[in-house]
């Protein structure tokens, strides 16, 4: 058998497994991780071989076909992030593949998000550079995993008195320009994330970034570089939108006021690790917050009075998010924004 005819027969059988291959199921779920897992060591390193060259080739087609109509602007991805429907994972999936790309910045303009003073802040819209740390199912694989709802949580607590933003959608990184005149954006650290139970931004510090040589350090002398021009409480997680703001549609202006006082005294110290989490688990917390914000309790002692509030379908009549737990109360370590050293972990 000739070389070419062994390649050709090989390039088929690879074919024919990476098809069976779901991003949901994970690398070794299903029947491609069963297969995988039948494979000789040399076998198997040649079919991973040829999938991440074929993964590379498929990036690289949708990169070309998406810079040759240009960048996204800010209303449309606005528009579709309002309406993004997060139970559903294919909807999910265009989304990110409409707006994310490997190539930082070359698939949607700068989203602004508003200023402080001088400073502007923008959304860069990015695939996600955080550390994950991947929860391992029971059966000792990544079988079942959520593809792209995180889950968050603060080292040390318990599941109830976890951060008010529990699972969430990568969408990019913060960027701030010193002036109005600065048509430059810098890194800040913060990235920005969608809450997947009541669609509310928030932005979260990365304490891990990657240095210029793609490798991760810890911020220790730096703490929180940014957002700048800020004397506050020092803070690593923040909302910046509620739900109510992100789907009537944010402001996509820089005339809004960024991180006003109101904001800044609900930010604190409250450092998150990223997981993935079990697509199971995942989709019945989004489903029962639906549920809960669409089920409204009316006083009756109360309903002829003038001033009752008459619900529309599908809002709660108080601002109040259903199922969510309140947010811890954690003393600001005082002085300027940013912190000489990282938040020791819990014990």
């Amino acid at each position: 058998m000739s070389a070419q005819h062994t390649a050709q027969s090989s390039d088929a059988q690879y074919s024919s497994l990476y098809l069976q291959y779901d991003l949901a199921e994970g690398l070794l779920g299903g029947k491609h991780g069963a297969a995988l897992q039948s494979m000789s060591d040399t076998e198997r390193d040649k079919y991973l071989d040829w999938m991440r060259e074929k993964i590379q080739k498929e990036i690289s087609f949708a990169e070309t076909e998406r810079n040759a109509s240009g960048l996204l602007s800010a209303k449309d991805y606005l528009g579709s992030l309002k309406s993004l429907e997060l139970t559903s994972v294919d909807k999910v999936n265009t989304f990110l593949a409409t707006t994310q790309s490997l190539f930082v910045g070359s698939a949607v303009e700068h989203i602004p998000l508003g200023k402080n003073g001088q400073t502007r802040y923008v959304l860069q819209s990015q695939i996600c550079p955080l550390d994950i740390k991947e929860k391992i199912a029971s059966t000792g694989e990544s079988k079942g995993l959520h593809p792209y709802i995180l889950s968050f949580q603060s080292p040390g607590k318990s599941i109830t008195e976890r951060s008010t933003l529990n699972y969430g959608l990568y969408l990019g990184s913060l960027l701030f320009s010193d002036s109005e005149k600065d048509s430059v954006f810098k890194e800040t650290n913060f990235h920005v994330i969608l809450n997947a139970l009541d669609h509310s931004i928030w932005i979260i510090l990365d304490y891990s970034p990657y240095d210029d040589m793609g490798d991760r350090y810890e911020i220790e002398t730096q703490g929180i570089p940014s957002p700048v021009s800020l004397q506050a409480s020092k803070f690593d997680t923040l909302q910046l939108f509620d739900g109510d703001a992100v789907k009537k549609g944010l402001p996509n202006t820089f005339d809004h006021v960024l991180f006003d006082p109101g904001m800044l005294k609900e930010a604190r110290i409250e450092e998150l690790d990223v997981f993935m989490e079990q697509a199971s688990i995942v989709e019945a917390a989004i489903q029962a917050s639906h549920l809960a914000s669409s089920t409204v309790v009316v006083d009756k002692t109360s309903a002829s009075s003038p001033s009752s509030q008459v619900p529309s379908p599908g809002v709660p009549l108080s601002n109040s998010k259903p199922n969510q737990p309140k947010p811890s109360v954690i003393t600001p370590r005082g002085g300027a924004l940013a912190p000489t050293q990282k938040p020791p972990r819990s014990a």
